[in-house]
């Protein structure tokens, strides 16, 4: 998501909401990833981000389908799913483009990116711009974990929460899908 600082009432800009039609006109074969999360994890965040700054600039947001100022929590949650919903649907009515969906809290998040785009997996990380510390200092600070000492790989003793898929979407038509039990 992106936006502008605005004051109150005036409209803010969100590509995702408001350019995906002039998104695709200049780049017909584009990849749109789709990051998701469990909506009320989604919300959640949303509120306590840099103090809950970003909710209080959403919500004096004149954008297109956002909720108003006074809406409640559902409200919000239906923002949400619509949003998800809509850019799936733009993917599939856009055959060209490549539409990747992936968790945030899933822990296959990484290697179904290096999978679908060829970029490492080291490259994909769970961050937290608001504290600018990213998973591999929150592990050594806030988590317990383990060391794997045959592969040298560190393995969470925390569980990650999500709806656990990924979509991949090519030429419109639905190419993997990735469950974690």
């Amino acid at each position: 998501y992106l936006f502008y600082d605005h004051d109150e009432g005036e409209q803010c800009f969100f590509p995702s909401v408001d350019a995906l039609d002039r998104v695709y006109a200049h780049y017909p074969n584009a990849t749109f990833i789709n990051v998701i999360r469990d909506t009320a994890s989604w919300f959640t965040s949303l509120k306590n981000f840099a103090q809950s700054s970003l909710f209080v600039r959403l919500r004096l947001c004149n954008g297109t389908h956002f909720p108003d100022g006074q809406s409640k929590v559902q409200d919000w949650y239906k923002f949400y799913n619509w949003h998800n919903n809509m850019v799936q649907q733009f993917a599939v009515d856009h055959p060209s483009l490549t539409y990747i969906e992936v968790e945030l809290e899933s822990n296959t998040t990484s290697k179904v990116l290096e999978d679908s785009t060829g970029i490492p997996s080291q490259c994909w990380k769970k961050c937290r711009p608001n504290k600018m510390l990213c998973d591999e200092e929150l592990e050594s600070r806030d988590r317990k974990t383990v060391e794997n000492s045959r592969k040298g790989e560190k393995r969470e003793v925390v569980k990650k929460l999500g709806i656990k898929k990924s979509r991949i979407l090519k030429s419109g038509k639905l190419i993997e899908m990735t469950t974690k039990h």
